[in-house]
């Protein structure tokens, strides 16, 4: 690949992470300890893999960018909810991610688990802004969208089968099950924001949303691998199955590149004006390279 998706992805999020730090309230007063660990989830990313793709399907329907922006800081919000919660002793068990401490092992537990509940807090409360959309139908939708992704047939659901596996659910289509409510779903937020916010026609939201679902399967693949590759980013204590697990890292390679492939013929109802959309893909391909 003759470009570098990660450094290209990482220019256009900055105004991403710009907005997260207005936006976050001040680290001071009594909640002081609280919001620094609300900062510590969100601050300092250099890619905002669930933020951008709400910038880049909100070009194609030629959405503000502040509008747009605002959605995509909402969008990290809930993922940094739904990761701490994740990570928790409870969860996951994960003690560093990249290198760092994860929120509860620097803030402690009951800091971290609001922490996590302030920020899907925020996420809504942004969503329902007028700064957001003049629409109050627009910004119900956003919240609606947004509520079922973190509910119990979104992330929280997917949490559940990931703390009580079915018997012998240990093959592709159990962990596509299992993986689906989770990123993927957030990533197909994502993915369909710039479509609500652009009053998209019926047939460009389809697009959008099969196009996530394949992206977002994409995505936990190159995930899963890079955390077997790189142990020293992720401490946990816990052994999950997941599609590297399930596949092998050479076959579990190949089913991302393909379903980022795929996913590509989606969106070629939009022609040239996919790009933004397009590199995230090239970003998912170039990690499992």
């Amino acid at each position: 690949m003759a470009h570098d998706p990660e450094t290209e992805i990482a220019a256009k999020t900055r105004m991403i992470n710009t907005q997260l730090d207005r936006l976050l309230p001040p680290a001071d007063g009594p909640e002081s300890v609280l919001v620094a660990a609300m900062r510590y989830a969100l601050l300092d990313q250099k890619i905002c893999l669930h933020g951008y793709p709400v910038k880049a399907s909100s070009e194609l329907f030629c959405v503000d960018s502040s509008r747009a922006i605002r959605v995509a800081v909402a969008a990290e919000c809930a993922f940094a909810y739904a990761q701490i919660h994740n990570e928790l002793p409870c969860m996951g068990d994960i003690k560093f991610r990249h290198g760092r401490p994860t929120v509860h092992a620097e803030f402690g537990e009951a800091t971290a688990i609001l922490a996590g509940d302030a920020l899907l807090a925020l996420a809504f409360e942004l969503l329902v802004d007028e700064a957001t959309h003049q629409d109050p139908s627009v910004c119900c939708e956003l919240v609606g969208r947004l509520s079922s992704t973190a509910g119990s047939h979104g992330v929280a659901g997917g949490e559940i089968h990931d703390l009580y596996p079915e018997p012998n659910g240990s093959g592709v289509g159990e962990v596509t099950r299992l993986q689906q409510p989770k990123s993927c779903a957030l990533i197909a937020f994502s993915c369909e924001a710039g479509g609500i916010l652009g009053y998209a026609s019926k047939s460009a939201r389809h697009a959008l949303r099969a196009f996530a679902h394949d992206l977002g399967l994409a995505h936990q693949i190159a995930v899963d691998i890079l955390s077997i590759e790189n142990l020293s980013t992720t401490d946990s204590s816990r052994s999950k199955v997941s599609f590297s697990t399930v596949l092998g890292l050479d076959r579990a390679r190949t089913q991302a590149q393909f379903l980022a492939s795929q996913s590509r013929q989606h969106i070629d109802l939009f022609d040239n004006n996919s790009e933004s959309l397009s590199l995230a893909v090239d970003f998912i391909e170039w990690q499992c390279e």
